[in-house]
């Protein structure tokens, strides 16, 4: 039995599935939500949008080569990455299992406007034209088992502007992607340009380190950035999520979604009833249509050594 890594994604990240055959099966992106970073702070429907910031989170008592038995986090800031997991085992003992149903589908949401920008997708540079989404991460998954967790216990409305008809759900405010009985874990960060003058590697990895049975809990978000490490607050009462319109920044029509609405705003999510918000700030993620991007990611998929014999380490 080895430990476990179990990999949480909370605040605005959008999933988009692979439709082919290819290793990477999830490429999870993140919309570039620094003001410093985009052309303009309006939505599609010329609202305004809050600032994001996106980084990862992890705990500094199983990063190896620290040693430090607190409870203290390390926390890493995405600036335009290419995330990937190195793991052992391998896939034939974590496989692929999706678990999306607490996720805002833009399938229902967003009817025939629910694809992603191709250059989301992009296995060179995904901003390398100004008139594209900015992304500021990829994260692709080839294994695991998704599952969903912090699910709001009340409903949630999305108006139907763009869909004809309003729509009822669930939502959750984390996913989770679990792999389970590994001996190593690590997590790779590229930038999507490398600067051949910079000097040394432009990669990034932690890696990390368990006893049996332990979990190691790392986080990717994408929060607000008035509250990003999300300290408890308490808002009363929640009010409808104006971010979840950063979804709509990464989809590949944003001219017929503009003419759809005929001078509408975006749909968002609203709660049918009162509720209070544990952590201030909503953020919920969303799914977009599946995509064939095949095995243009694939290339960045580590190949997965073999895991010695038992009693041989």
């Amino acid at each position: 039995m080895g430990f476990t890594l179990k990999l949480s994604f909370t605040g605005v990240c959008t999933y988009i599935p692979n439709s082919d055959a290819g290793k990477v099966r999830m490429c999870v992106v993140l919309p570039d939500g620094r003001s410093e970073k985009i052309a303009a702070g309006q939505a599609i429907d010329k609202t305004d949008l809050k600032r994001h910031i996106g980084f990862i989170t992890f705990p500094l008592r199983n990063l190896s080569g620290v040693t430090n038995s607190s409870d203290a986090m390390g926390v890493w800031y995405l600036d335009r990455h290419r995330i990937i997991l190195k793991t052992i085992p391998g896939p034939e003992i974590n496989p692929y299992v999706p678990d999306l149903q607490g996720v805002a589908d833009l399938n229902a949401i967003a009817k025939g406007f629910s694809g992603a920008a191709p250059n989301c997708l992009s296995a060179g540079n995904p901003n390398e034209r100004s008139g594209d989404p900015q992304v500021l991460a990829q994260v692709l998954i080839d294994r695991g088992y998704w599952s969903i967790a912090d699910v709001w216990s009340n409903k949630w409305i999305f108006p139907g502007t763009l869909s004809g008809s309003s729509i009822e759900c669930n939502l959750a405010s984390v996913v989770t992607l679990v792999l389970e009985n590994l001996d190593s874990a690590s997590i790779l960060a590229t930038p999507f340009i490398i600067d051949a003058d910079a000097g040394g590697s432009p990669q990034v990895e932690w890696s990390f380190t368990a006893n049996e049975q332990e979990t190691v809990e790392v986080t990717i978000a994408n929060l607000c950035d008035e509250n990003p490490l999300r300290w408890p607050t308490r808002r009363d009462p929640l009010s409808p999520d104006e971010d979840f319109k950063w979804h709509y920044q990464l989809l590949a029509n944003p001219t017929g979604i503009k003419e759809h609405l005929k001078g509408l705003e975006l749909p968002v999510p609203y709660l049918s009833d009162t509720a209070h918000a544990g952590q201030g700030a909503n953020c919920p993620p969303s799914k977009a249509a599946a995509f064939p991007f095949g095995a243009s990611l694939d290339k960045f998929i580590p190949p997965t050594p073999a895991a010695p014999p038992p009693g041989t380490e």
